[in-house]
């Protein structure tokens, strides 16, 4: 089975978390992030609660790195509004690599395993064509959480066009 992208992605630049405006929902989710890890530690999956940042709730995507016989993989568990819009359909519990070409893929697994690793927000901007071919502009970061004491799994995405304020 090939995979289907429904989402084309056109280009994508680093830029610095300044470039972001304050009201974005990638910039607030990120002082929340530091919040949540106060001694400059990667957070701890358990202590993020959905009630406390309900506005961003439509802009986050949760990814879990897997491991399975075909290789480490990445398994969306939760997709909010805005990317499911984006997409046309959800993804969720699916395979990332069964939902998006391999390049893509190999990019979005070696950027979530740096995120682990490193404990490092990685901030960009991204010009895409969603399911309906309709331009979009995103800010986009992806946050790294421990799943208990140490071990890092998961990431939360957040995107949004770039002009959305909270």
């Amino acid at each position: 089975m090939s995979p289907q992208t429904y989402v084309e992605y056109l280009s994508e630049t680093v830029v610095k978390e300044e470039d972001i405006p304050q009201r974005h929902p990638v910039r607030l989710f990120a002082d929340h992030w530091r919040e949540l890890g106060r001694d400059g530690s990667i957070p701890v999956r358990r202590d993020f609660s959905p009630v406390k940042v309900p506005a961003l709730l439509p802009y986050l995507v949760v990814h879990e790195l897997i491991q399975t016989e075909q290789g480490p993989d990445l398994m969306t568990r939760l997709e909010g509004e805005f990317y499911v819009s984006l997409n046309g359909k959800t993804n969720r519990g699916h395979s990332r690599r069964r939902v998006m070409n391999e390049e893509r893929f190999q990019m979005r697994l070696k950027e979530t395993q740096d995120a682990l690793e490193t404990g490092i927000v990685r901030f960009s901007l991204v010009e895409l064509l969603d399911s309906e071919k309709k331009y979009h502009k995103v800010f986009r970061a992806v946050f790294p959480f421990r799943s208990n004491g140490s071990q890092s799994e998961q990431v939360f995405v957040v995107l949004a066009d770039e002009n959305t304020s909270l």
